[in-house]
């Protein structure tokens, strides 16, 4: 078979010396027909088609040449490959009999598909020869679709777990899916035809009309949850999906409801809010405590302190007995930093931690802080390696407290080095701090986390002490002052904990 020109510049292609001039008349009105129509000769050659055949083709076929159709490849309606020489025209030739409403299936030289049924009848003359025969080819590729299309929906309605109704816009029930049998007790001949109130109670009446409503404007509604009554009389909680029902001319003739139900939900998302509840009770509650206890443990501590100190400064005291003292002092600084940690925790939970604003040079915090953390350690040099002299906006009291909580985890999570660094840099209208140990590092997993209350990074062979509040409280400091904390850390070569700070000279 060839192929040919581009359909485009096809022409009916009638031959009248081919098909012979008593033929010309009759066949003539197939011309400009919008259905596809064709005729063979007795040998099964083409001798005419017409424009809607050479589109419903794609392609144009060769008068005299081409055999029996015009199609590219045929096929059966399951797929399987048909020859040519067994099309419904070539078998009407061959035996003399009609082949009507032959289904087959097209494939054009673009590879598109078309599904076609073929009415294919003899020609004979007046002393009953056969002497050609013509085929006309309705083209339900458009119907074979619609067809499919509607098969796979049954499918999905009828496998659906959802309760798929269809109803008119009277709210009378027109369908039901085996789903809807199992969520609402009825069978299918117990419901339709029957009002869809059937599965509302009366105190959801109203309900009803506000969806026809909104289903005859053309509108969606989706995600409703509401109650709906069983036929035991059992109340459900219901998700309702309700879409309108169209006609061929686009007219709403009624609704699909598509209903889950949520009943577990609700009554999780009930348990929930009540767990929820207690929980935000009993944190309070804990709150609370930790409040009252800090404040109780307070002030026997500040009174111990006060105690020892006056004590060291009363008695001649030996190199032994300095260095206990000075031992119990590091202990009550450290009980007392904890104390201070747990009630600053209290406070920033309520929404009470003070700050006080003012005009600041950011070396003295870091001499503050590198001062008082020096102080208490003998294991650890701080190596201040560079500063940048700015002045700027911030609390100082509370800039030194997050200076000396990195400082302090620097010094305790290095138990093998002897040194931290601390350093501070200009970038543009901010300052970047940074705090470097050597220390076991942080694993990636963990980075997100360190700077939760409470949360503590312990390694499988040593523990450290604290609470884990002190990142905590570090980072909500910084957020007052607009500033931001990032880490980097490897494990057994160290971390670095920066922050950047805005440089503000205003309020």
């Amino acid at each position: 078979m060839e192929k040919s020109a581009n359909i485009s510049q096809s022409k009916p292609a009638f031959q009248p010396q081919v098909l012979g001039q008593d033929y010309l008349e009759p066949i003539s009105v197939f011309s400009h027909l919008p259905i596809a129509f064709y005729t063979c000769d007795a040998d099964g050659y083409i001798n005419f088609f017409n424009n809607a055949a050479a589109e419903l083709w794609g392609r144009t076929p060769e008068i005299g040449k081409d055999l029996w159709c015009g199609s590219w490849k045929l096929y059966y309606p399951d797929g399987m490959f048909m020859p040519v020489e067994i099309c419904p025209m070539a078998m009407c030739l061959h035996l003399g009999e009609a082949h009507a409403g032959v289904e087959i299936i097209i494939e054009r030289p673009d590879l598109s598909i078309r599904n076609v049924l073929a009415y294919a009848k003899p020609i004979f003359d007046i002393d009953n020869n056969i002497i050609g025969a013509h085929n006309t080819l309705v083209d339900i590729t458009k119907q074979k679709r619609e067809e499919a299309m509607q098969l796979m929906l049954a499918n999905i309605i009828t496998s659906s777990d959802d309760a798929i109704i269809s109803k008119n816009l009277n709210g009378v029930i027109t369908s039901w899916n085996e789903s809807a049998t199992k969520m609402f007790g009825y069978k299918p001949e117990e419901v339709i035809g029957r009002s869809i109130k059937l599965l509302i109670p009366k105190n959801r009446y109203n309900e009803e009309d506000e969806i026809l409503a909104s289903i005859s404007r053309g509108e969606q509604v989706r995600h409703y949850e509401t109650d709906r009554l069983t036929k035991d009389g059992r109340i459900i909680k219901i998700s309702l999906t309700i879409s309108p029902i169209r006609n061929q001319e686009g007219m709403v003739i009624g609704a699909s409801k598509i209903a889950r139900d949520i009943s577990e939900q609700v009554a999780s998302r009930k348990k929930i809010k009540k767990y929820t509840k207690e929980l935000e009770n009993l944190n309070r509650q804990k709150d609370e405590f930790m409040s009252l206890a800090s404040h109780e443990l307070k002030t026997p501590l500040t009174s111990a302190k006060a105690y020892i100190q006056l004590l060291n400064k009363a008695i001649e005291a030996n190199p032994r007995e300095e260095d206990l003292i000075k031992r119990a002092l590091q202990s009550i600084s450290r009980l007392e930093n904890l104390i201070n940690d747990l009630l600053d925790v209290s406070k920033i939970k309520a929404g009470k931690l003070s700050y006080n604003m003012e005009l600041i040079h950011f070396n003295e915090v870091i001499r503050a802080s590198v001062s008082n953390v020096q102080l208490f350690s003998n294991t650890h040099t701080i190596v201040v390696k560079k500063t940048a002299d700015v002045v700027m906006i911030g609390d100082k009291i509370r800039l030194e407290q997050v200076l000396n909580n990195l400082l302090t985890n620097a010094i305790k999570y290095s138990p093998n080095a002897n040194k931290v660094e601390v350093e501070s840099v200009k970038e543009g209208n901010n300052l970047v701090v940074s705090v470097k140990d050597y220390g076991i590092g942080i694993p990636n997993e963990y980075l997100e986390h360190v700077i939760e209350r409470y949360y503590r990074v312990d390694n499988s062979t040593m523990r450290f002490p604290g609470l884990g509040v002190g990142l905590f409280i570090s980072t909500e400091i910084l957020k007052k002052h607009q500033a931001k904390m990032f880490i980097e850390s490897e494990v057994n070569q160290g971390s670095t904990f920066n922050f950047i700070i805005p440089i503000r000279t205003e309020v």
